[in-house]
């Protein structure tokens, strides 16, 4: 069996790595023609499944409408679960929306907050 249908077989059987996996490879066209289509819909599985790069690049897609009507308020919803797992990027994101304002009131105060969070996790602010 190639690679690609063993990932899209477990991906199927609701393993969220190969979701992941997947979604990437859909994401870049890796393997398959690219589609921000299928993207979306496996990252979103592995999303739910509680992937939290998975949930990062879902508030990514939602954050520049790629894939999907732009919406910061679902962009804020998949930053905010993937950033309570530790996720340094979607804290950084965070920290951009509050200063943005970006489906959020503007706020310097929180967007330092989620800044120092990110850089104290390891990521950049």
């Amino acid at each position: 069996m190639a690679e690609l249908e063993q990932i899209t077989e477990k991906a199927e059987g609701g393993d969220a790595q190969a979701q992941l996996e997947l979604a990437r490879r859909y994401d870049r066209g890796d393997g398959v023609e690219a589609s921000p289509r299928f993207a979306m819909l496996w990252y979103k599985k592995a999303a739910e499944a509680g992937e939290p790069r998975a949930q990062r690049r879902l508030g990514d897609m939602y954050h520049d409408g790629e894939g999907v009507l732009q919406d910061y308020k679902m962009a804020l919803e998949w930053y905010q679960r993937a950033a309570e797992q530790g996720d340094a990027s979607a804290m950084s994101a965070l920290g951009r929306a509050y200063q943005n304002g970006e489906g959020v009131s503007p706020s310097e105060k929180q967007a330092r907050q989620w800044f120092d969070r990110a850089k104290e996790s390891g990521g950049e602010a």
